[in-house]
């Protein structure tokens, strides 16, 4: 109880009224806001990449034919939960491959910085990213270029 007690204080303290006109001016909830940090906080390779992730999930939030946001962190997150392994395919309310928009809840305990790049997305046009053998996530906007990305051998999935 006093473990909670102390993450919900320390909550209270970083968020601040900006941050709650932010939320309440782009039309996001505390939950909301906190599931995107959360992802952000999970799929950003650096810090620096997190407000440009943060563009990517609005862009396709915002898509009427994207809607599915496709994170493998909310899927590792829905395996663990269920005890299972990772798999796009599960049927559960974290699995943002099957389910549009935002997952059920947060994945994980976002820092300040991923709640920041939440509220303040990079103005970008790009829908897909994947990581690369480089260690860093790369952005596209268009789906065959982020194709030939992912048959490259610069995609950390090939080996």
């Amino acid at each position: 109880e006093n473990v909670l007690d102390k993450f919900l204080a320390n909550f209270d303290e970083r968020i601040d009224e900006n941050m709650e006109s932010r939320m309440a001016s782009i039309g996001y909830n505390v939950r909301e806001i906190l599931a995107i940090a959360s992802m952000l906080q999970e799929e950003a390779a650096v810090p620096e990449e997190m407000p440009i992730i943060s563009s990517l999930l609005y862009n396709r939030l915002n898509s009427e034919s994207l809607r599915l946001l496709q994170m493998d962190s909310t899927v590792f997150y829905a395996a663990d939960q269920m005890g299972t392994t990772f798999d796009t395919k599960l049927d559960n309310p974290y699995n943002t491959y099957v389910y549009p928009g935002l997952p059920a809840g947060p994945i994980d305990n976002p820092g300040i910085e991923a709640i920041n790049a939440a509220l303040n997305p990079d103005d970008t046009d790009f829908y897909y990213f994947a990581t690369g053998k480089d260690g860093f996530n790369h952005f596209y906007n268009d789906w065959d270029e982020f194709e030939e990305f992912l048959a490259s051998d610069e995609y950390v999935g090939n080996h």
